[in-house]
Order: structure tokens, then C-alpha cells, then sequence
């Protein structure tokens, strides 16, 4: 959150700057990708059908596990 910027280390900072940038980049090759797919089709989907949200469900991450990676993070990046 915006507030606890100031609480971050600057490795921290500089994870989330480049985590964010990583996936800033995915979303921009993901689009450019749709859009060269949708360009080759004779005829386009209805758009309610590409507006729909996804319904893959995303498989929940051991709280533990997670605790550990972020502290392995934290310890890499000299937190």
C-alpha cells in the first residue's frame, strides 16, 4: 500500500519496482498476442464472450510455505 512505502528497505522497494515491471511486461506480450489471434479470425467472438471474467480457479498457497519464501526473499534482498 502507498503508506507503507516508507516501512519498506530499499531491496524491498526494488523487488516490488521490478516484480510489478515483470508484470506490466506479461500483460503487454499477453495483448499483443489477443490481438494478433483476433486479427486472423473471419469472424470475431461476441464481446460479452471475451469480457468474461476467467473462471480457472487459482489453488490457495500454504500460509507457511509462503511465510518461508517471503522470509527467504527478505533475507536475498538483505531485509
Amino acid at each position: 500500500m502507498p503508506w507503507d512505502i516508507g516501512r519498506l528497505t530499499p531491496g524491498e522497494l526494488v523487488a516490488i519496482v521490478q516484480a510489478r515491471m515483470e508484470q506490466g511486461a506479461r500483460e503487454r506480450v499477453e495483448l499483443a498476442w489477443a490481438t494478433a489471434a483476433l486479427s486472423r479470425q473471419k469472424k470475431l467472438p461476441r464481446l460479452e464472450k471475451l469480457l468474461k471474467p476467467e473462471t480457472r480457479k487459482r489453488t490457495l498457497r500454504d500460509p507457511e510455505e509462503a511465510r518461508r519464501e517471503f522470509e527467504e526473499l527478505k533475507e536475498r534482498l538483505g531485509g
